[in-house]
């Protein structure tokens, strides 16, 4: 029950934010549990294939140039602010060395019997 008091490291509302949107989830998938930097060109071509369904191979210069500068200038920013993903733009590499969020209190299920019976939510919405 301790663990379900302590602030999280990364706000709620931060977390959110950077989760709802696609690439920056292909951002983290790409670079959560590996080891080194991750040029941008490379992850530009890894989250242009998720965001629109094809394969690396298969992805169009124009998808591949557009994706590298949302990175470039939104998404990784965003990232490396909240703490998720280290961004270096003046070499264009991205890391993380601790996958993020995972551990974080906020992630954490609270025991069942504090959670209400009542399905409208009842007083522990």
């Amino acid at each position: 029950m301790d663990a379900y008091l302590h602030a999280p490291t990364i706000p709620v509302e931060t977390a959110l934010d950077i989760l709802r949107n696609d690439r920056r989830r292909a951002v983290l998938a790409a670079v959560t549990g590996t080891q080194g930097p991750h040029p941008l060109a490379e992850l530009a071509t890894e989250v242009a294939a998720v965001a629109h369904g094809k394969s690396v191979a298969d992805v169009t210069p124009a998808e591949h140039r557009e994706t590298k500068i949302l990175l470039h200038h939104v998404d990784l920013p965003k990232l490396d602010a909240a703490g998720m993903v280290s961004y270096d733009p003046e070499e264009n590499v991205a890391e993380s060395d601790d996958p993020p969020l995972v551990g974080d209190d906020w992630l954490e299920v609270p025991p069942t019997d504090t959670l209400s019976d009542d399905p409208v939510g009842g007083p522990n919405r």
